[in-house]
């Protein structure tokens, strides 16, 4: 699978954790605007990934830019953790620790594909 695709699914995993968080946010009265961060990351994301696979001359700087994202996502899930995380909700964690997983995840993919990229460039180009 293409790590363009692997972003799409990464964006979606994302989305469907805003819903979750959202969904239990308002089920509990309480402001849902923090439980959109995923949401508006993983939709980037998609978006990058999607056009990625359809723009080849765009596909480097879209990844780039996913690979930013994601970079983003854990930070912005580590600091709820840090800073109160033996007291929040089940489902705050589910949401958060869901971010920070599929960000965490994303990350390491991202960097080997683009080791493998570099790789492939440089032993092409000797020849």
């Amino acid at each position: 699978m293409s790590i363009a695709k692997i972003t799409v699914v990464g964006g979606i995993v994302m989305i469907l954790l805003s819903i979750v968080g959202v969904t239990g946010a308002i089920q509990n009265n309480k402001d849902p605007k923090t439980a959109l961060i995923p949401f508006i990351i993983g939709d980037l994301l998609f978006v990058c990934g999607f056009f990625a696979m359809r723009m080849d001359h765009l596909r480097k700087h879209l990844m780039h830019a996913a690979a930013m994202l994601a970079l983003i996502a854990v930070l912005l899930a580590i600091v709820p953790i840090a800073m109160r995380g033996s007291q929040m909700s089940p489902l705050s964690w589910i949401t958060i620790g869901g971010m920070l997983v599929t960000g965490l995840v994303l990350e390491i993919l991202f960097v080997r594909s683009f080791i493998a990229a570099r790789k492939a460039r440089v032993s092409g180009s000797t020849m």
